[in-house]
């Protein structure tokens, strides 16, 4: 089984650096497991040819706006140069949790259409203040997709995002798989989430705009191993954060 990871950048090396760290050891993950893994970076920022060729990465170069336009030609280059089972989607400022690849190596195995998660952590990258995103919606991070979904959606809608998108790409592409196959997504469900998504000032969704909502995104605080989150300064002195695995399942 081979998986293709869909990862389109843009600069904030430092918060990128630390995505591929936690990319990384999930590949190394499935590897154990049994599964292959090629990633596709997608971006034009100036270092990444050296980035990818330093990671074992492939690099498709192409600019950053629209964003809808980035991921969909992404997605169509994979489509025409790879062969795969499954397609990964991952962006540049997310953690996955230590044990999400094991969790999700059994549902690609039990041949899963596509798999994805509801909730996740937001955190101000600069602080540590952490708030829930729950129970709405879903995350693209992780999203794991069957091949000829893919292909379906291309064949009858001629695209899975929408070009002219500059947010809400994950929406888009759920919406249109939907629209183009018969098939529901399978929600991978743990009591904690399996996601951290890093905020910076550069995110086009800024983490006050979650903060101001405390009623839809709670504060709350992170549960789990996140084995990268300590290359964090707001991470590294906090006691209550990153916990070892205690009551994540």
């Amino acid at each position: 089984m081979k998986v293709a990871i869909h990862f389109p950048v843009y600069k904030r090396a430092r918060i990128r650096n630390i995505a591929m760290d936690a990319l990384d050891r999930v590949r190394e993950q499935f590897k154990g497991l049994g599964i292959e893994t090629e990633v596709v970076v997608i971006g034009d920022d100036k270092d990444l040819p050296a980035v990818c060729e330093k990671r074992g990465y492939l690099h498709f170069p192409f600019k950053n706006s629209p964003i809808g336009t980035k991921f969909e030609m992404g997605l169509r280059w994979m489509l025409r140069n790879l062969e795969f089972d499954y397609f990964m989607e991952y962006c540049s400022d997310n953690i996955l949790r230590e044990d999400w690849a094991g969790l999700m190596a059994k549902e690609l195995k039990a041949g899963r259409a596509w798999i994805a998660h509801d909730q996740f952590y937001i955190i101000d990258a600069a602080t540590g203040r952490t708030h829930l995103f729950g129970g709405r919606g879903q995350s693209n991070v992780g999203r794991c997709t069957r091949r000829e979904l893919l292909v379906k959606c291309q064949k009858h809608l001629g695209r899975c995002y929408d070009g002219e998108l500059m947010s809400g790409m994950d929406a888009s592409f759920r919406a249109n798989i939907w629209r183009c196959t018969d098939q529901l997504t399978y929600l991978l469900k743990t009591k904690t989430p399996l996601i951290i998504d890093l905020k910076t000032k550069e995110n086009i969704n800024k983490f006050e705009g979650f903060a101001r909502k405390t009623e839809r995104f709670p504060p709350t605080e992170v549960v789990g191993s996140f084995p990268e989150l300590s290359q964090l300064k707001s991470f590294q002195n906090l006691d209550h954060h990153a916990y070892n695995g205690e009551n994540q399942e």
